[in-house]
């Protein structure tokens, strides 16, 4: 096969099963609905991975009325491509700030939705500015898919304070207890790695579980009585 004949046939097959989503699968949920619009609502939301939805900025760059925008967002949720994590509240609400984020389920789609091609292999392998929200991405998916055979109940959120301190994930469980978990395109654990579950761990007292870094080295780290350092793979090789 001539080089970068592999790449042609998939990005093709994404551009399909895009197409296929937008043009069919859509309008079974809701009959009323613009493909071009969904799409572009989906390469937004791929292109700022892991990152808070402002909804009226949203609109603006798909030229969708605001009034509209919520619809959108609703019916990609409802086809299961897209998971939005909205910020941990209760009795965090008085300096807590943010909106939901939203994550593009299936990692390979949104990379190829983001327009992150072969040129883009170098920022992804050296841990390029690419590499920190598809990490976490795949880190939100991953625990989407625990969540529905998982023995213990929880549900997922994130924090970010009006300081800047935040936490990539939160994992509430059924018993109020709380796991933060941190994501960081790094091979090595650096103490301010920790900054935002240290936080955390102050504010919530008796409440936190736990607080762990997942980084791409391949060796954990103990950063404390219930901090660590973990590899991304663990989330399945545990």
């Amino acid at each position: 096969m001539p080089s970068g004949g592999g790449s042609r046939l998939r990005s093709a097959w994404f551009d399909g099963y895009v197409d296929r989503i937008v043009q069919r699968d859509a309008r079974d949920v809701r009959r009323v609905v613009d493909p071009r619009r969904l799409a572009t609502v989906l390469k937004l939301l791929a292109s700022n991975q892991s990152g808070e939805v402002v909804r009226a900025k949203l609109a603006r760059d798909a030229d969708i009325p605001d009034t509209t925008m919520t619809a959108y967002l609703d019916l990609v949720e409802t086809l299961y491509l897209v998971e939005t994590i909205p910020p941990l509240a209760n009795s965090l609400r008085t300096r807590q700030a943010g909106k939901a984020k939203a994550v593009v389920a299936d990692s390979a789609s949104a990379m190829h939705l983001a327009g992150v091609t072969s040129g883009c292999a170098t920022d992804l392998v050296t841990g390029g500015e690419l590499l920190g929200p598809l990490l976490e991405g795949l880190v939100v998916s991953e625990l989407g898919k625990q969540r529905t055979w998982s023995e213990t109940g929880f549900s997922l959120f994130h924090y970010r304070e009006t300081s800047g301190i935040e936490v990539d994930v939160i994992i509430e469980l059924d018993d109020d207890r709380v796991i933060g978990v941190e994501v960081k395109a790094s091979q090595t654990y650096r103490p301010e790695h920790f900054r935002g579950l240290q936080r955390l761990s102050e504010r919530l007292g008796d409440r936190f579980a736990g607080g762990v870094v997942l980084g791409t080295a391949d060796h954990g780290v103990q950063f404390g009585a219930n901090l660590v350092g973990l590899p991304i793979a663990s989330l399945w090789e545990l």
